[in-house]
């Protein structure tokens, strides 16, 4: 669609998570002559909370080992929790503290929109952050 976002990861060719993407804002500049900025409308804070299939932990000893990846075919190294008994403590790994920690942060903005995709409502962690930001 077009539409400018930002899901943790930086980059073009080789996509790293970092969380301080997050605080990025994407801006257009509205007076030259006072330097007046304005954050683009319509940008979107995509949260995969559980993972994806194109996130990869290569395990190395870099700053950001996660990648996000444009081929996932024949890939079987996914970074996702799973539906598991033990799910929860799954999600306390990085990168999704940091996930989860945006997600809390960008629900209690005034004028905020969260859509849901693909969600049952089953995980009691994050159906409490949604709870907290709608009283």
């Amino acid at each position: 669609l077009g539409l400018p976002y930002t899901n943790g990861f930086s980059g073009t060719i080789d996509r790293r998570f970092n969380p301080a993407i997050f605080r990025y804002a994407l801006a257009e500049q509205l007076d030259l002559t006072s330097r007046k900025w304005a954050v683009v409308d319509g940008f979107v804070y995509l949260g995969k909370l559980h993972g994806s299939i194109s996130w990869v932990d290569e395990a190395c000893n870099e700053l950001f080992p996660v990648r996000e990846l444009q081929d996932t075919k024949d890939r079987h190294d996914a970074l996702m929790v799973y539906p598991t008994p033990a799910k929860h403590a799954s999600s306390l790994a990085s990168p999704y503290t940091d996930i989860f920690r945006e997600f809390q942060r960008q629900i209690v903005h005034e004028q905020s929109v969260l859509f849901i995709l693909g969600y049952s409502f089953s995980d009691a962690h994050i159906n409490n952050i949604i709870y907290q930001a709608l009283t």
